[in-house]
Protein backbone atom coordinates (compact mmCIF):
# COMPACT_ATOMS: atom_id res chain seq x y z
CA UNK A 1 0.00 0.00 0.00
CA UNK A 2 2.95 2.58 0.76
CA UNK A 3 4.84 1.38 -2.82
CA UNK A 4 1.27 2.38 -4.37
CA UNK A 5 0.73 5.19 -2.21
CA UNK A 6 4.09 6.54 -3.14
CA UNK A 7 3.97 5.92 -7.09
CA UNK A 8 0.41 7.76 -7.29
CA UNK A 9 2.06 10.98 -5.72
CA UNK A 10 5.34 10.22 -7.86
CA UNK A 11 3.07 10.38 -10.57
CA UNK A 12 1.41 13.31 -9.72
CA UNK A 13 4.24 14.89 -9.12
CA UNK A 14 6.09 14.57 -12.19
CA UNK A 15 2.87 15.62 -14.20
CA UNK A 16 3.34 19.22 -12.37
CA UNK A 17 6.84 19.26 -12.42
CA UNK A 18 7.18 18.66 -8.68
CA UNK A 19 10.58 16.86 -7.52
CA UNK A 20 10.55 13.93 -4.87
CA UNK A 21 13.43 13.92 -3.25
CA UNK A 22 14.11 10.83 -1.07
CA UNK A 23 17.06 10.76 1.92
CA UNK A 24 18.00 8.33 4.52
CA UNK A 25 19.48 11.16 6.36
CA UNK A 26 17.71 13.98 8.01
CA UNK A 27 16.35 16.68 6.42
CA UNK A 28 17.00 20.32 7.62
CA UNK A 29 14.73 23.04 6.63
CA UNK A 30 14.50 26.40 8.09
CA UNK A 31 17.65 25.38 9.82
CA UNK A 32 15.52 22.46 11.96
CA UNK A 33 15.78 18.97 11.20
CA UNK A 34 12.63 17.16 10.16
CA UNK A 35 10.82 14.26 8.98
CA UNK A 36 10.21 15.55 5.16
CA UNK A 37 8.55 18.89 4.10
CA UNK A 38 6.90 20.02 0.65
CA UNK A 39 8.31 23.78 -0.37
CA UNK A 40 5.79 25.07 -3.33
CA UNK A 41 8.48 27.49 -4.15
CA UNK A 42 11.46 24.93 -4.70
CA UNK A 43 8.72 22.61 -6.14
CA UNK A 44 9.69 19.92 -3.92
CA UNK A 45 8.83 17.40 -1.67
CA UNK A 46 11.09 16.26 0.55
CA UNK A 47 11.33 12.43 2.19
CA UNK A 48 13.54 11.51 5.23
CA UNK A 49 13.84 7.47 5.60
CA UNK A 50 15.60 7.69 8.89
CA UNK A 51 12.44 7.76 10.96
CA UNK A 52 10.38 4.57 11.46
CA UNK A 53 7.94 3.25 8.56
CA UNK A 54 4.91 4.66 10.41
CA UNK A 55 6.35 8.12 10.78
CA UNK A 56 7.56 8.04 6.91
CA UNK A 57 4.24 6.99 5.83
CA UNK A 58 2.34 10.25 7.86
CA UNK A 59 5.23 12.29 7.04
CA UNK A 60 4.74 11.40 3.20
CA UNK A 61 0.75 11.55 3.68
CA UNK A 62 0.87 15.00 5.47
CA UNK A 63 3.28 16.17 2.66
CA UNK A 64 1.29 15.27 -0.53
CA UNK A 65 -1.58 16.98 0.88
CA UNK A 66 0.47 20.21 1.02
CA UNK A 67 0.90 19.62 -2.28
CA UNK A 68 -2.69 19.03 -3.04
CA UNK A 69 -3.52 22.28 -1.41
CA UNK A 70 -0.79 23.70 -4.01
CA UNK A 71 -2.03 22.00 -6.67
CA UNK A 72 -5.69 23.01 -6.15
CA UNK A 73 -4.21 26.55 -5.76
CA UNK A 74 -6.09 26.74 -2.16
CA UNK A 75 -6.57 30.22 -0.58
CA UNK A 76 -5.90 29.11 2.67
CA UNK A 77 -2.41 28.29 1.32
CA UNK A 78 -1.87 31.27 -0.43
CA UNK A 79 -2.81 33.54 1.90
CA UNK A 80 -0.23 32.58 4.32
CA UNK A 81 2.86 32.42 1.95
CA UNK A 82 3.97 35.72 3.07
CA UNK A 83 2.96 34.99 6.73
CA UNK A 84 4.86 31.75 6.49
CA UNK A 85 8.22 33.17 5.46
CA UNK A 86 8.07 36.22 7.93
CA UNK A 87 6.96 34.30 10.75
CA UNK A 88 10.14 32.15 10.26
CA UNK A 89 12.61 34.58 9.87
CA UNK A 90 11.05 36.47 12.90
CA UNK A 91 11.49 33.22 14.54
CA UNK A 92 15.46 33.17 13.28
CA UNK A 93 15.43 36.71 14.97
CA UNK A 94 15.19 38.84 12.10
CA UNK A 95 13.74 42.90 12.56
CA UNK A 96 10.24 42.56 10.22
CA UNK A 97 8.62 46.11 11.02
CA UNK A 98 6.89 46.73 13.93
CA UNK A 99 3.43 45.95 11.81
CA UNK A 100 4.72 42.61 11.92
CA UNK A 101 2.06 40.59 14.23
CA UNK A 102 3.48 37.00 15.19
CA UNK A 103 -0.18 35.78 16.21
CA UNK A 104 -1.89 36.68 12.96
CA UNK A 105 0.85 35.40 10.99
CA UNK A 106 0.55 31.80 13.20
CA UNK A 107 -3.09 31.99 12.65
CA UNK A 108 -2.80 31.72 9.17
CA UNK A 109 0.22 28.63 9.54
CA UNK A 110 -2.30 27.05 11.64
CA UNK A 111 -5.23 27.52 9.31
CA UNK A 112 -3.60 25.72 6.56
CA UNK A 113 -1.63 23.34 8.74
CA UNK A 114 -5.37 22.86 9.82
CA UNK A 115 -6.88 22.01 6.38
CA UNK A 116 -3.80 19.75 5.53
CA UNK A 117 -4.07 17.54 8.73
CA UNK A 118 -7.60 17.08 7.83
CA UNK A 119 -6.95 16.13 4.42
CA UNK A 120 -4.49 13.90 5.49
CA UNK A 121 -7.01 11.94 7.56
CA UNK A 122 -8.85 11.36 4.88
CA UNK A 123 -6.30 10.33 2.39
CA UNK A 124 -5.58 7.51 5.26
CA UNK A 125 -9.18 6.37 4.65
CA UNK A 126 -8.74 6.65 1.05
CA UNK A 127 -5.52 4.80 0.61
CA UNK A 128 -7.20 1.85 3.61
CA UNK A 129 -5.36 2.84 6.36
CA UNK A 130 -6.57 3.43 9.56
CA UNK A 131 -6.14 6.78 11.19
CA UNK A 132 -2.59 5.91 13.20
CA UNK A 133 -3.45 6.02 16.98
CA UNK A 134 -3.37 9.52 18.62
CA UNK A 135 -2.23 10.87 15.16
CA UNK A 136 -5.30 13.41 15.86
CA UNK A 137 -4.21 14.39 19.14
CA UNK A 138 -0.68 15.10 17.96
CA UNK A 139 -1.37 16.78 14.67
CA UNK A 140 -4.01 19.13 17.08
CA UNK A 141 -0.57 19.70 19.29
CA UNK A 142 1.74 20.26 16.18
CA UNK A 143 -1.13 23.09 15.06
CA UNK A 144 -1.18 24.63 18.58
CA UNK A 145 2.44 24.45 18.97
CA UNK A 146 3.06 27.48 16.13
CA UNK A 147 0.89 29.83 19.39
CA UNK A 148 3.54 28.73 21.72
CA UNK A 149 6.70 29.87 19.08
CA UNK A 150 4.33 32.87 18.57
CA UNK A 151 4.26 33.64 22.17
CA UNK A 152 8.21 32.16 23.02
CA UNK A 153 9.88 33.62 19.76
CA UNK A 154 11.66 30.12 19.87
CA UNK A 155 11.52 27.20 17.41
CA UNK A 156 9.38 24.53 19.41
CA UNK A 157 12.91 21.96 20.08
CA UNK A 158 10.74 19.77 22.29
CA UNK A 159 8.57 16.26 21.24
CA UNK A 160 5.09 18.06 21.33
CA UNK A 161 4.13 14.33 20.88
CA UNK A 162 4.88 13.70 24.66
CA UNK A 163 1.90 12.38 27.19
CA UNK A 164 2.00 16.01 29.18
CA UNK A 165 0.65 17.56 26.37
CA UNK A 166 -1.48 14.84 24.46
CA UNK A 167 -3.43 14.01 27.88
CA UNK A 168 -5.17 17.69 26.82
CA UNK A 169 -5.66 17.10 23.14
CA UNK A 170 -9.02 16.55 22.09
CA UNK A 171 -9.18 13.30 20.13
CA UNK A 172 -10.71 15.33 16.89
CA UNK A 173 -10.21 18.30 14.99
CA UNK A 174 -11.39 21.96 16.49
CA UNK A 175 -12.54 25.30 15.00
CA UNK A 176 -9.47 27.22 14.45
CA UNK A 177 -9.93 30.03 17.35
CA UNK A 178 -8.84 26.71 19.34
CA UNK A 179 -5.54 26.38 18.45
CA UNK A 180 -5.14 30.65 17.86
CA UNK A 181 -5.98 31.13 21.32
CA UNK A 182 -5.64 27.93 23.89
CA UNK A 183 -6.92 27.49 26.87
CA UNK A 184 -3.89 28.71 29.47
CA UNK A 185 -3.49 25.13 31.08
CA UNK A 186 -2.94 23.71 27.52
CA UNK A 187 0.07 26.28 27.08
CA UNK A 188 1.33 25.79 30.65
CA UNK A 189 2.08 22.17 29.70
CA UNK A 190 3.84 23.45 26.80
CA UNK A 191 5.92 25.97 28.78
CA UNK A 192 6.66 22.86 31.19
CA UNK A 193 8.37 20.88 28.11
CA UNK A 194 10.04 23.86 26.90
CA UNK A 195 11.26 24.68 29.67
CA UNK A 196 13.07 21.51 29.79
CA UNK A 197 15.32 22.41 27.13
CA UNK A 198 16.32 25.48 28.19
Amino acid sequence: MLVDIFYYTLQKAYRNGIIIEVTEEDIIKDGVPCCGYFDFIEKKLAISTAYSRQEVLQTFIHESCHMDQWFEGSKILLDSEDALDEFFAWLGGEDIGDEFDPYYSAKLIQNVELDCEIRTVKKFHEWGYKTPRNYIKIANAYILSYYWMATERRWLDFDYSSKVILEKMPSQFMPLEWYSDPAWEIIIRFNHMGSLKR
